[in-house]
């Protein structure tokens, strides 16, 4: 897509939708602040349905640090709903709703009147949970969570983990940037135990999956490794070599064949019936040759693919 189509599909710089009169009318004349250079502006901040374990850190520009425990929705949710220990969390959110972030819901409001026009306060007050699917750039992390549900993630190859520790980055765009160090991606090898505290055993669901539009199992695919595919095709070659010197053999093979049967009366002398023992046998060299070479072959195209790590 260029960058113009996306362009198109772009929403306004300024949307004060669903922000408070109060907030509206402290902004000054005409009840905005403009934010220029980086200064304050008036917009709508949600109103979060804080938990009393949480402690939350909130700026003025829907931004929120939360301390809790596991609640990936609403104050029932997760293992801190559930009124379980061990599930310590901590979440960042920028932009808490997104496009949808509302502090008020207008009442009796008229198609035709501007929110803003009303004398009152003809609002109530709206408070937000935090969500996975609408908040426009988060990062959650927890001591104990079922992150694949949490965040709707297909089961593929790896499967759907519970009662993990873990780190989710959800956002429109997530890079990862290194200057010159590289980037590893770890999957298990490095702890004999889990978060918690059982033992790690097999690495048969322990992989990386590159899952372009989160794509169930059966459009997932084994990666190839590089160096075994080099060498299987090495000796493909050779072996595509090995089957056309075979076939040759065969094929002069039946050709004396054909000549020794032609020369052969009804009862076959003793030489003639030599003869064509000897191409037979000729023959059936050449073919276990060529089975050999394929059998050869099929094992080293199972060398070349990757047991733990998939990709669509």
């Amino acid at each position: 897509m260029s960058v113009e189509n996306q362009r198109k599909g772009r929403v306004k710089a300024i949307n004060r939708e669903g922000m408070s009169n109060r907030k509206y009318r402290a902004g000054g004349k005409d009840g905005t602040k403009t934010g220029v250079e980086n200064e304050k502006i008036n917009e709508p901040h949600p109103n979060y349905n804080a938990a009393p374990c949480e402690k939350i850190i909130e700026g003025e520009n829907n931004q929120f640090i939360i301390l809790g425990r596991d609640r990936p929705a609403g104050r029932t949710s997760g293992y801190g709903g559930a009124g379980d220990t061990h599930c310590a969390r901590i979440e960042l959110v920028a932009g808490m709703s997104g496009m949808l972030a509302k502090e008020v819901n207008v009442k009796n409001q008229t198609a035709e009147k501007f929110q803003y026009d009303a004398p009152g306060d003809n609002e109530e007050i709206l408070f937000t949970d935090g969500n996975a699917f609408a908040d426009a750039s988060k990062i959650y992390m927890s001591q104990r969570t079922d992150i694949d549900k949490n965040f709707n993630l297909k089961p593929s190859v790896l499967g759907n983990f519970t009662t993990r520790s873990a780190v989710a980055v959800k956002a429109d765009a997530v890079r990862i940037v290194s200057r010159d160090a590289g980037i590893k991606l770890i999957a298990g090898g490095t702890d004999s135990l889990n978060s918690q505290g059982k033992e790690i055993i097999g690495k048969d669901r322990i992989g990386i999956a590159l899952n372009c539009g989160n794509v169930p199992d059966n459009e997932m695919y084994k990666l190839v490794k590089g160096e075994p595919l080099m060498e299987m095709l090495k000796n493909l070659s050779k072996n595509i070599s090995e089957l056309n010197s075979a076939v040759g053999q065969i094929a002069q093979a039946l050709i004396v064949a054909g000549g020794n049967l032609a020369a052969i009366p009804f009862t076959a002398p003793a030489g003639a019936a030599l003869a064509s023992a000897g191409t037979l046998a000729t023959l059936t060299v050449t073919t276990q040759q060529a089975n050999a070479a394929i059998v050869e072959i099929d094992l080293e195209l199972q060398k070349i693919l990757s047991q733990y790590n998939y990709t669509n």
